[in-house]
């Protein structure tokens, strides 16, 4: 029989002291699909992944600019951001979709929490949307800010 130091078999066991709970990195595919290349023949097939919070953040870009029912079998998925663009856009009509957009993340993306969406009012006449999305990222201390714009291209 093999002792170990610290085993319930030889009577020394304590059992460990957590200061911090371990996290599993959040890891996902990059949504370029670019290559991974060799430094001599060329392409390995491989692409390359998002780890940590550029994994989050694309995550909660994905939720923003998809529209809803674009995701197979998950009709309420996504922002629904590109879908209003031709709405008449009033102030209030802008805060309810902040608020849209904010819920949405929180639902869809489990990684994310305290979200905040700020749609910038000035580009409105124009058909396109600067939408500033901030979060928390649970588990860490970390905020992260994300800005894209939206723009209907027909």
């Amino acid at each position: 029989m093999v002792k170990r130091a610290n085993a319930v078999e030889d009577g020394r066991y304590e059992p460990p002291v957590l200061n911090s709970t371990r996290i599993n990195p959040s890891v996902d595919i990059d949504l370029l699909f670019a290559p991974k290349r060799k430094h001599v023949s060329g392409e390995t097939g491989d692409i390359f992944k998002k780890l940590d919070y550029a994994a989050i953040k694309q995550s909660v870009k994905n939720i923003v600019m998809t529209n809803f029912g674009e995701k197979p079998f998950n009709t309420e998925f996504g922002g629904n951001i590109r879908g209003l663009l031709f709405e008449n856009a009033d102030p209030d009509y802008l805060e309810d979709l902040e608020a849209l957009i904010a819920s949405n993340i929180e639902l869809s993306e489990p990684r994310a929490r305290n979200v905040i969406v700020e749609i910038d009012q000035t580009y409105v006449d124009r058909n396109y949307l600067a939408v500033r999305v901030n979060f928390a990222v649970v588990h860490t201390l970390e905020n992260i800010s994300l800005e894209t714009t939206i723009a209907r291209i027909r």
